[in-house]
């Protein structure tokens, strides 16, 4: 599949799911520009759609920093530590809609140490990194992905 040509959009307003959310990998992170503007492209676990993630190098940098092992641990392994601390640990990871100026918007559930699910939004990136720490699938509103151009 050739994703350096491809055209996409971020839907904006809610968009109604298309029936169960879909786990997603982290295929690549490309700049757009040839300056800071960054995409990361993830591509869906058990078919050829692909979810396009927008953001700057800083935060694909600290995505990155996340999903490597270090000598002390970035912001999302650090999330991780205090989630397991606390008795709590990080359930599902889903990007549910696009708001009307185009952001995205993750449910994140973590389930307490008395087996409560919480749930709270956070920046996709942050989600995406926080369940690749975990070990948590990141699932996306089908609706939300698009079919990779073969050209």
């Amino acid at each position: 599949m050739n994703l350096s040509k491809f055209e996409w959009h971020v839907p904006k307003g809610r968009v109604k799911a298309e029936g169960e959310p879909v786990s997603v990998v982290l295929l690549r992170s490309v700049f757009l520009d040839g300056q800071t503007t960054m995409a990361m492209i993830l591509k869906e676990k058990d078919g050829d759609r692909v979810f396009i993630l927008p953001g700057d190098y800083y935060t694909s940098a600290a995505v990155g920093q996340s999903l490597q092992e270090g000598e002390r641990p970035g912001s999302h392994n650090a999330m991780a530590m205090l989630l397991e601390a606390c008795g709590a640990s990080l359930s599902q990871v889903s990007v549910d809609y696009s708001d009307k100026s185009g952001h995205y918007h993750t449910t994140v559930t973590i389930e307490t140490d008395r087996g409560i699910p919480k749930t709270v939004d956070l920046r996709p990136s942050d989600a995406l990194a926080l369940a690749h720490v975990c070990g948590v699938p990141f699932l996306v509103n089908p609706s939300l992905l698009f079919e990779a151009s073969a050209s």
